[in-house]
């Protein structure tokens, strides 16, 4: 069973496992934001079909000239980069990817973050 959780706040997180009578706690991990915030799009992108077979496609509502894509697993690997300008809609191609995916968007000074389930 996959699960993620993405902290909302700063704080010290751990995970908390338990099968019938048995339980295991992660050590804690700390998260800490730093940087400049990036503004939230003014209308959300969409993402369809969601959950897919095959490939996404994503309408970000405006043209913009600098998009990048990062698609990352549920450990925070990498899986795939895709830059794109000048641009509305994209297509994103995911290949042999399979499972929960972490979809980093950000175009000209906009960023949001949105997950993805390749089936």
């Amino acid at each position: 069973m996959d699960k993620l959780f993405t902290p909302q706040s700063m704080g010290s997180y751990a995970a908390q496992i338990t099968e019938e009578n048995c339980m295991s706690t992660s050590p804690c991990f700390n998260f800490i934001q730093v940087g400049i915030e990036a503004l939230s799009f003014e209308k959300e992108p969409s993402i369809y079909p969601n959950p897919t077979q095959e490939n996404i496609s994503i309408d970000l509502g405006s043209i913009y000239q600098d998009i990048s894509i990062q698609i990352s697993d549920v450990t925070g690997k990498v899986v795939g980069t895709y830059i794109f300008n000048n641009k509305q809609l994209l297509d994103i191609q995911l290949g042999q990817l399979k499972g929960i995916y972490i979809l980093k968007i950000k175009a000209d000074t906009y960023q949001t973050i949105k997950k993805i389930v390749k089936q």
